[in-house]
């Protein structure tokens, strides 16, 4: 299912969808102090659980909308409420902040040259997943909803949460509680006001232009970790019937686990 809009807004709190008139022209307006957001974001990356710039710059720009703003969930994240000047239902857009831990060649005026370290290693540091677009449409998203409270029937809940792809400081297969939207739930970040519906917006390659799609339930990809321990048996060169290689088992274990794929 698609619905062809200017901008991931949440029309299900416009009293009347005809309204879709102030959208577009809001989102003209807003597009210029968008994109300007993008790019900065875009030329300041950070990593996972060190969104503290970031964080910084998402609740200056909600407070300047005269949205509430709320801190201290997950390290980094943040919480922006919007209440509409009309009753109804609690609405959730969520965006991530972080970037990755990659060296960027694009030859643009706002490539990053930033570092960062990454479990204990300096690394350049990249948006190569499209976070830096998330923060700043839904930041775009907040000011035009801010803007049109007196046509808002509802809440509306913005959620900027950091470390979608793991956090930079800490061990992610013993600790992956202590980061991303696990831990920003368990800090309370959604208890009040309890959304009744969330969009986890994503960009995506090949998506025609002025389009949003979506579906319910899971879409797009996920990592999960796996930890396997290999045990090998040393013997004599003389004798390698003897023991166990962990080395070639685990080279056949890596091939085998390509094929889970297909």
């Amino acid at each position: 299912m698609h619905k062809t809009l200017s901008l991931c807004l949440p029309l299900l709190f416009c009293s009347q969808l005809a309204l879709a008139d102030w959208v577009d022209d809001s989102v003209k307006a807003a597009e210029a102090h968008t994109i300007k957001l993008r790019q900065h974001i875009h030329q300041y990356p950070e990593l996972g659980n060190m969104e503290f710039k970031t964080s910084e710059l998402v609740q200056k720009e909600l407070k300047s909308y005269g949205i509430e703003v709320r801190k201290g969930y997950a390290k980094t994240g943040v919480i922006g409420v919007l209440k509409g000047s009309k009753p109804g239902p609690v609405m959730a857009l969520r965006a991530d902040m972080d970037a990755l831990p990659i060296q960027e060649t694009a030859a643009v005026p706002f490539a990053s040259k930033q570092k960062g370290i990454y479990q204990g290693k300096e690394t350049y540091v990249m948006h190569a997943c499209g976070h830096d677009a998330h923060t700043a449409m839904l930041l775009g998203a907040a000011k035009v909803l801010a803007t049109n409270k007196d046509k808002i029937a509802g809440t509306v809940v913005f959620v900027f949460q950091p470390a979608e792809e793991g956090g930079a400081d800490i061990d992610n297969f013993s600790q992956g509680d202590q980061i991303g939207s696990r831990k920003m739930l368990a800090d309370g970040a959604l208890k009040n006001p309890q959304p009744e519906v969330i969009f986890g917006m994503h960009v995506m390659a090949g998506m025609p232009s002025g389009n949003i799609f979506y579906k319910d339930g899971a879409i797009l990809n996920s990592a999960d970790h796996l930890r396997i321990q290999v045990d090998g048996h040393q013997v004599h060169g003389s004798m390698p019937w003897a023991g166990r290689d962990p080395i070639y088992a685990s080279a056949q274990m890596i091939n085998n686990l390509q094929s889970l794929v297909s």
